[in-house]
């Protein structure tokens, strides 16, 4: 009986330990699982989160909801239509009626079956680097019906007096004076004196004379009434320049005054 009991003793407290040794058992394991666990942040993504910054790259297609997006962000179908609407009016719709195809203007024939082509509008267009019949003209007139040469105006005056004063000086050419002569009476008291400075003859019409020459150094006078006018044409004999003189006599009260004119060109 005693040795029965001794068993059952021995049986018992073995399953005590087996107990406490698999409590002891479950404790560690639930304490390893509790313990909490530390992960690392990637620092750009940190610092993504930490600006509020957002791009297309994070968002994935399709998952932005119409309530993710406040109102007058992004324009409703009806306002997106009334746009173009709007656009479409600025622009002026093509007229048929205004079209020109390009064989009506550009004409292109084929010359061969290996499609070199000869351009016949190149007879009708003109060429880069040429010049148009019509250019040179000027009212239908062209550059050899027009007025040609080179010339030049020299306009003096002076004070009559009983001396010869110069109204001008074509250097190379003539120099014209003039003086009252009151003395002289007559019909022409003034006297426009042309002087030769040039180193050939030259030729003078207008006294109603003929032609008188002027030799170099030489001098030739011309007389004319008051407050009339005097018209002188010079030729350099042997050259191509030719020189039209005016003359103008203005009398105020006592006085004279002679205007002159000379138009100097070549030909």
């Amino acid at each position: 009986m005693a040795e029965h009991i001794r068993r059952r003793f021995s049986v018992a407290r073995t399953g005590v330990t087996m107990a406490v040794f698999g409590l002891l058992a479950g404790l560690g394991i639930k304490n390893n699982t509790a313990q909490p666990q530390t992960f690392v942040l990637d620092p750009a993504a940190s610092n993504a989160i930490a600006r509020n910054v957002i791009g297309s790259s994070q968002i994935k297609n399709h998952s932005i909801q119409l309530g993710d997006i406040k109102l007058h962000q992004v324009p409703s179908y009806k306002e997106y239509k009334s746009y173009v609407a709007t656009i479409k009016q600025q622009f002026l719709k093509l007229d048929v009626s205004n079209l020109v195809h390009k064989l009506d203007v550009y004409d292109k024939t084929t010359s061969d079956s290996t499609f070199l082509s000869k351009i016949a509008a190149d007879a009708g267009f003109l060429h880069k680097g040429d010049t148009a019949n019509n250019a040179l003209k000027l009212d239908g007139l062209g550059s050899d019906q027009l007025v040609q040469g080179h010339g030049q105006v020299f306009t003096g005056n002076t004070s009559l007096g009983a001396s010869d004063s110069d109204i001008f000086i074509l250097i190379g050419l003539l120099r014209a004076s003039g003086r009252y002569d009151a003395a002289a009476g007559g019909p022409s008291p003034n006297v426009v004196t042309l002087t030769n400075t040039s180193s050939s003859p030259l030729n003078v019409n207008g006294d109603g004379k003929g032609t008188t020459t002027i030799a170099p150094g030489g001098s030739a006078p011309f007389g004319f009434a008051d407050g009339s006018v005097r018209t002188l044409q010079v030729v350099v004999q042997g050259g191509a320049q030719a020189i039209t003189l005016n003359f103008s006599s203005f009398t105020v009260g006592n006085g004279h005054s002679l205007l002159g004119q000379a138009l100097v060109g070549s030909f």
